[in-house]
């Protein structure tokens, strides 16, 4: 644990390397930018201590895109599993007062139509019975997880904080039998 004053912002919510998916399949991995300004109640900052990050995926849809046809003639389809995702921030800052007091501020970053392509039908070799993604969705038997990779902040005044996010989101299939 750090000191005051020691310039090391703890960084709370990012996942260890041996956490993330081995060999994802479907998946998205993308950065989040906010300007956070304080609201008028919380005091000014003087240094940041700790920033907690915790990725919420709120509600999933799926859409088919267009067919298309590859270079070699092959036939494709995919959908997309479109996520609203709400990236859910605890500052935790020194105040720039007198007193030098500790204080948290909280806020919501949402961020819609993340997606991930997936194909429009997942063939099951083992079985040899082919799934409608569409169908498998709706059943529940997607599962989405979203993990943190990095968290960036900096002040940009005593009332102004800028933070970056690194998220990783991947899809997977319920077993099937």
């Amino acid at each position: 644990m750090h000191k005051p004053g020691d310039n090391v912002i703890e960084s709370i919510g990012i996942v260890r390397p041996e956490e993330l998916p081995k060999h994802p399949i479907w998946f998205t991995d993308f950065d989040t930018y906010d300007t956070l300004q304080l609201p008028q109640e919380k005091p000014p900052i003087k240094e940041l201590l700790s920033i907690a990050v915790e990725p919420e995926i709120r509600s999933t849809t799926i859409t088919p895109t267009t067919e298309s046809v590859s270079f070699e003639g092959q036939m494709l389809e995919s959908n997309n599993l479109i996520l609203e995702t709400v990236i859910k921030l605890r500052i935790k800052y020194l105040t720039d007062t007198s007193a030098q007091s500790i204080h948290i501020a909280c806020f919501d970053s949402i961020i819609r139509s993340i997606c991930i392509v997936l194909p429009a039908q997942h063939i099951d070799r083992i079985l040899e019975n082919s799934y409608d993604m569409s169908q498998l969705h709706d059943e529940g038997k997607i599962i989405v997880r979203s993990y943190i990779e990095d968290i960036y902040g900096a002040i940009i005044n005593s009332r102004t904080l800028f933070v970056s996010t690194a998220l990783f989101i991947d899809a997977t299939l319920q077993r099937l039998h």
